[in-house]
């Protein structure tokens, strides 16, 4: 076991990781001055392919670093095993994959041998994404395996649950940041969203798209696990990076059923307030998409229209309301001020014959429910 003060310096690193990602390089630096021996990751895994992100390291030389993210990330043998345990439990690299079995394989001969043989240690799941896992290690030398690994997991038991914390901390700034990303009009509770990497494989799915893809309404996976576009060929060349504009690098319409389809480029190094490689395995440029049910949208405008005499403006404002945003943040949203949107919530409560916001929220619900 490792002594409090050093646990308690590694802990508050981990701690303060939870709202800076770049605090994380702190962590494995601290973890470095206790276990000089262990060469140490932070990375991020795909479950459906080889697909592989080495976001922190500490301990490994450059050159081999260089190789691995080139070439012998695919044939890492623990990582399987390793992506698919539950997040904040402790595995052995033995558990992830046998010693006999890792010994025949290209990775152990080409990649850890050369490194003096760096076969023990072990590490944990610190979360998932829709196919990816955020996993944290470290790799123990031969010589070093019999008295070193037992303390280094015992370390690793105690504070996985700590990490666990700081990643999903990590993964709620990183899902709003995104929604900066999205178009006004696509800032709508209830749309579809997915976060795809430049190959096509989705490294953030929400409910409201995974139900598309399940209906294929909209929707489709191949076998392989990648995102189509149903019936668009236009969208699925710029879904796989085929035809950007780049003063824009945006695609955007109309699908059956109503539904609007909005694709942007995002840029992970554009957004620095996340690290998208270690919260959704996404460290180079891929795709935002986003549909919404625009018809449904409509049917209820004109419902609250011709009902009430709303203005257009008006009736976008209580469907806003209904759906649980503050005057502010539709204020924000519409690119009005404050004022605009008070006012525009009196006239609208004045013409439908009520006095509460929440009586507006009401009376946009029963208009949705209309449709």
């Amino acid at each position: 076991m490792i002594d409090v003060n050093s646990f308690s310096r590694i802990s508050t690193q981990v701690i303060a990781a939870g709202l800076n990602h770049q605090n994380w390089a702190h962590v494995l630096n601290e973890i470095a001055e206790v276990f000089p021996a262990v060469s140490t990751h932070l990375f991020s895994q795909d479950r459906l392919n080889s697909y592989s992100n080495l976001a922190y390291v500490s301990g490994y030389a450059p050159d081999f670093l260089q190789s691995y993210e080139a070439y012998y990330a695919s044939l890492n043998a623990w990582a399987p095993t390793f992506s698919t345990r539950a997040a904040g439990s402790a595995v052995y690299s033995s558990e992830m994959c046998s010693d006999a079995d890792l010994l025949k394989t290209e990775f152990y001969a080409d990649w850890l041998r050369p490194q003096e043989e760096l076969i023990g240690g072990g590490g944990g799941v610190l979360g998932r994404t829709t196919t990816a896992s955020a996993l944290f290690g470290g790799n123990i030398r031969r010589r070093d395996r019999d008295v070193l690994e037992p303390v280094w997991m015992g370390f690793v038991s105690q504070i996985l649950p700590l990490m666990v914390q700081a990643w999903e901390i990590n993964r709620a700034i990183a899902s709003a940041e995104i929604e900066n990303y999205l178009p006004d009009a696509a800032r709508r509770r209830g749309a579809a969203v997915l976060l795809l990497r430049s190959d096509g494989y989705p490294t953030y799915v929400n409910d409201a798209a995974q139900a598309l893809i399940e209906t294929g309404r909209g929707i489709q996976q191949d076998h392989t696990g990648r995102v189509w576009i149903s019936g668009n060929a236009m969208a699925n060349q710029f879904v796989r990076r085929r035809k950007w504009d780049r003063q824009s690098a945006y695609f955007e319409d109309s699908l059956s059923g109503g539904r609007r389809l909005w694709i942007a480029e995002l840029d992970p190094a554009t957004v620095d307030s996340v690290d998208l490689g270690l919260t959704f395995g996404m460290d180079s440029p891929g795709v935002l998409i986003v549909i919404t049910n625009e018809q449904a949208a409509r049917s209820a405008q004109d419902i609250l229209k011709r009902r009430y005499r709303l203005t257009q403006a008006e009736a976008d404002v209580v469907l806003a309301l209904g759906e649980g945003l503050s005057s502010s943040e539709i204020a924000q949203l519409r690119g009005v001020s404050a004022n605009t949107v008070r006012h525009q919530i009196k006239q609208s409560a004045a013409k439908c014959g009520v006095r509460r916001q929440t009586e507006l929220a009401v009376i946009a619900a029963r208009a949705k429910s209309s449709t």
